[in-house]
């Protein structure tokens, strides 16, 4: 396995074997125009299949599977389930292309995409980078993100729920409790009227004091474990000086990590709080960012290697 450090891509080699397989595949497929793309796909599959297994994140492929071989011979797709229940789209790209369209099946229920160059001629596949799911049609070699993104991203597995969502926040933050008192119990106060979930729920709170063009404000954000695959978040900016409304013209967003715009709320003329709620996948690098017509401020939520 040879690897490049400044990018993590990572380049294997096409043993006989894989090759043999991905040719039986491909010539059991009802439509002989899609006899390349399969063969392809399949070939990429097993070469992330392989990454992970040197990596020792578990996935669910074993030969014996006959409906994975089924399934890739019929749809245009190259899903690798990891052991989680998670799938990873493994699409290849040949060494003249520069992109790849994503077909329609593989759009959805998937954790994100593992680009992987297919070079036939020196039997070699190389994993060019991952990329979390952005409602994106295409890849890109130019714009695919680090194997980093997806080592980080399986970090989780090996934290209990509680773990992995205090490591989602680096840096200066504490528990309310330390940086709101007395606020803090009229918060909470404020917000104990609010319906009991049913079942217990894993839920995780911090909070920063922020300093906005002369304005001491807090950000208050609470992250609550939904599922494997589901992290919802709520979050609140409040005034904690003598004025007891947020300045006007207030912006508060929460931005993934490529900086778009996932929610965006803003003041008007009396607001004292702006709140904003979410629901995700698990992903990295999110930013709750408050700004004016002056100052943007910025923080991350993420773990970093």
């Amino acid at each position: 396995m040879k690897s490049t450090p400044e990018t993590l891509s990572i380049s294997l080699p096409l043993t006989l074997s894989m090759l043999k397989e991905a040719k039986k595949v491909s010539e059991i497929t009802p439509y002989p125009s899609q006899k390349q793309a399969i063969y392809l796909n399949y070939l990429a599959v097993k070469v992330v299949h392989f990454y992970c297994q040197c990596m020792g994140i578990e996935t669910k492929l074993s030969p014996q599977d006959k409906w994975h071989y089924i399934n890739q011979a019929v749809f245009d797709e190259a899903k690798l389930e990891l052991n989680t229940g998670d799938i990873l789209e493994c699409r290849p790209i040949l060494p003249n292309q520069t992109s790849i369209n994503l077909p329609l099946e593989t759009q959805s229920h998937r954790v994100g995409y593992m680009l992987v160059e297919i070079d036939q001629e020196k039997r070699l596949g190389s994993i060019l980078g991952f990329s979390f799911p952005r409602e994106q049609t295409t890849l890109e070699r130019t714009n695919i993100g680090s194997l980093r993104d997806f080592l980080q991203f399986c970090q989780r597995f090996s934290l209990s729920p509680q773990d992995y969502l205090e490591k989602l926040f680096q840096g200066e933050w504490q528990h309310p409790e330390e940086v709101l008192v007395p606020d803090y119990r009229r918060i909470r106060s404020s917000s104990a009227t609010k319906p009991q979930q049913q079942e217990p729920t894993i839920k995780v709170r911090h909070a920063k004091i922020i300093n906005l063009n002369q304005r001491k404000l807090a950000l208050i954000v609470h992250l609550t474990w939904k599922t494997a695959n589901q992290i919802d978040f709520y979050a609140r900016v409040h005034p904690m000086d003598t004025i007891k409304t947020l300045p006007l013209n207030l912006q508060f967003d929460l931005r993934d990590s490529e900086q778009n715009i996932l929610v965006r709320k803003s003041t008007t003329i009396g607001d004292n709080c702006l709140r904003l709620s979410h629901s995700l996948p698990h992903n990295h690098q999110l930013s709750f960012v408050i700004s004016d017509d002056n100052q943007e401020i910025i923080h991350s939520l993420g773990i970093n290697q």
